[in-house]
């Protein structure tokens, strides 16, 4: 899953038309590591870390090369786009958001299958301990913006949580 999918896209989920990005400690931990500072906020009125602007767009975008200057480490939000969780009857599932503006390789995808695998063995394992927190941030989106998902299917977890 780590091939650049994103490779000549516009940076529409880095803009302002897929909101703000959720990050973990840990990603900010790695960010840093890597030598970035002051790249997060706590978002006003939410108890959320995300990541900064740049005019439209995430701080790490780059508009001249249409890319993220930390694809490597992006925050796990990053790599699940187009997709969300969502938490519903003590089970988690992912989403895909209903809108036209976000138009993306991924999200036109007719296999999303394919890629919720991948996101469940490579991505998943590693921000599980954060599913809660991440499901409350996007009930938060949809309550404050009024977005429209659609469910696709119930996350499916490797070994133990």
């Amino acid at each position: 899953m780590e091939e650049n999918l994103c490779v000549g896209c516009p940076g529409n989920c880095c803009s302002k038309k897929s909101g703000d990005k959720f990050v973990t400690k840990e990603n900010i931990a790695e960010i840093e590591a890597a030598g970035y500072m002051r790249f997060y906020h706590k978002k006003k009125g939410s108890k959320f870390c995300v990541l900064n602007k740049r005019g439209d767009y995430c701080i790490f975008y780059d508009t001249q090369k249409n890319g993220c200057t930390i694809y490597n480490i992006r925050p796990a939000d990053c790599r699940i786009f187009p997709y969300d969780t969502i938490m519903r009857d003590g089970k988690y599932f992912w989403i895909l958001w209903e809108w036209e503006e976000n138009e993306c390789v991924l999200r036109k995808c007719l296999d999303h299958e394919k890629h919720l695998e991948a996101l469940e063995r490579d991505v998943i394992p590693k921000f599980a301990g954060y599913l809660g927190l991440y499901s409350m941030y996007t009930e938060e989106i949809i309550k404050t913006n009024k977005k429209k998902y659609r469910i696709l299917r119930e996350i499916r977890f490797r070994g133990k949580q």
